[in-house]
């Protein structure tokens, strides 16, 4: 009896200060996991890191650098005599007038051949940019899941700990006789299945780290520290109509405006092969074979084009389908934390007073820890979500920070008998506008094309051809390559 009386005594003096190392430090060592660091690489400088030291980039940066050459290139041939067959038709006293035939006939050929190889050029700047663009989007897959393995690493490090503070509790109790050796024997069991999925985690985190440093060129030995995001998602921030989203992704994706330059590549080759039959080399019995070539090689283009502004149009509907998906399963999952953190705060409060033994305080911490790593791997999973949308649409989509490119306006007023329609465009980038294209659908008029940078780009239609309401598409082409296109009703 005396020895039980002991054994109580012990116990009840024993168990709080089992509970004083980690068990009240819970929240402190959650907290930790979202503590932002003085020296460590944001998701931003990972990406311009990864762009920029990238070998893929710089095989496209070559490719570039080929297009153009070939623009030099085709405008060789306008003469394409070198310096030794000059000299040898000025000492052979050669010239002939069929020479001069044969430059001043192919020119058309030649200049459309020019133009070919310029939207050949503009395709791969446009490729290149997707290219960055892609491996942006895959450095931020990485720099989320090396966030994610870093945080359930130093979870399951904090929970093993707990759960050894757990045992010496058990064990106390099972003393004096609480607790049942099967009991022991069961929580020795978690603890062992708990280093097993430590071990996993740091394999995971060191796979994952390995394929960071490879994409930014890193030394294998050189340390790698991201720093963790610790603003969460709200589903009222990104409440966006997802039609407007897909017509923007296409309005704004690389691949389209890519594609877009192949097909004009490809309308030019074509023209150059149709002219070729001015000039010798295009007399022949392969000049129909060629021009048929070169059409078919025209509605190939068109048809991948088409593919690729479906795929884009596809891709944000279901992106922005996933990220909604992961917003909402996140916001279920710290609702969640949420009530086990309070639930959890008042097992404190009465760890505290002395009414709560230990075993049952760090039972329930492990509870909150189960439910804080579940909210946090899905906060992780939604920010890839999230920037896999942003990669589509090629923006921050933000309800406050959305912002088109193509936000521009057209104005119409009379000037006498005459209507002139100009666009506006309040991202002040007239000065890379190269032409402005009107199409007045189910009218009279037939499309203009403005070259008058001097006027805004604008285009005069006498009246009485424009019958009111009506709709005037322009289509704006930037020296780039860059095509903008809207549509809009003018009433009289």
């Amino acid at each position: 009896m005396k020895k039980l009386i002991s054994s109580i005594l012990f116990l009840a003096f024993a168990l709080p200060s089992f509970g004083s190392e980690y068990a009240l430090r819970i929240f402190d060592k959650t907290n930790e996991v979202l503590e932002q660091k003085e020296t460590a690489l944001n998701l931003e400088q990972v990406k311009e890191l990864a762009a920029g030291e990238n070998v893929d980039v710089q095989i496209a940066y070559e490719r570039l650098y080929q297009a153009q050459s070939k623009i030099a290139l085709a405008r060789a041939n306008f003469f394409p005599y070198g310096l030794g067959d000059v000299g040898i038709i000025y000492f052979t006293n050669s010239f002939t007038n069929l020479i001069l035939v044969e430059l001043v006939t192919s020119i058309p050929s030649k200049w459309f051949a020019v133009a070919s190889a310029r939207h050949q050029r503009n395709a791969e700047s446009w490729s290149l940019k997707a290219l960055r663009e892609n491996i942006r989007n895959q450095s931020a897959l990485l720099y989320y899941n090396i966030l994610k393995e870093e945080s359930m690493l130093k979870l399951a490090r904090f929970e093993l700990n707990l759960m050894e503070e757990l045992l010496q509790a058990r064990t106390t109790e099972a003393e004096v006789g609480v607790r049942s050796a099967e009991e022991l024997s069961s929580l020795r069991f978690r603890i062992l299945n708990l280093r097993d999925e430590y071990l996993k985690f740091e394999g995971y985190l060191a796979e994952e780290k390995t394929a960071m440093k490879i994409l930014l060129n890193m030394p294998y030995y050189e340390n790698l520290e991201l720093q963790p995001e610790a603003s969460f998602l709200s589903a009222e921030d990104y409440n966006l109509n997802t039609e407007s989203l897909a017509l923007m992704a296409q309005q704004r994706s690389y691949e389209v405006k890519a594609a877009e330059q192949t097909v004009y590549a490809a309308y030019d080759s074509r023209r150059s092969a149709q002219w070729s039959i001015l000039s010798f080399s295009g007399i022949g019995f392969g000049y129909l074979s060629n021009v048929r070539m070169e059409r078919s090689r025209a509605r190939d283009a068109e048809l991948r084009l088409e593919a690729v502004r479906t795929t884009v149009y596809n891709n944000a509907y279901t992106r922005k389908s996933m990220l909604e998906n992961s917003v909402d399963f996140f916001l279920a999952e710290k609702n969640i934390s949420d009530t086990t953190e309070s639930f959890v705060r008042g097992q404190l409060a009465e760890f505290s007073n002395g009414t709560l033994p230990v075993g049952e305080l760090i039972e329930s911490e492990l509870y909150y820890l189960r439910d804080f790593r579940n909210m946090l791997r899905a906060h992780y999973n939604s920010l890839v979500r999230l920037d896999d949308l942003e990669r589509i649409v090629l923006g921050n989509i933000s309800t406050s920070e959305l912002v088109s490119r193509d936000d521009f306006s057209i104005t119409a007023e009379y000037v006498g008998s005459r209507i002139h329609f100009k666009f506006t465009d309040p991202n002040n980038r007239m000065g890379e506008v190269e032409s402005a294209t009107y199409s007045f659908l189910n009218q009279r008029q037939a499309p203009i094309k403005s070259f008058r940078k001097s006027e805004n780009f604008s285009a005069r239609v006498r009246a009485r051809r424009i019958n009111f309401p009506a709709q005037i598409e322009i289509k704006v082409v930037m020296h780039s390559g860059e095509v903008l296109k809207k549509r809009i009703t003018v009433t009289e």
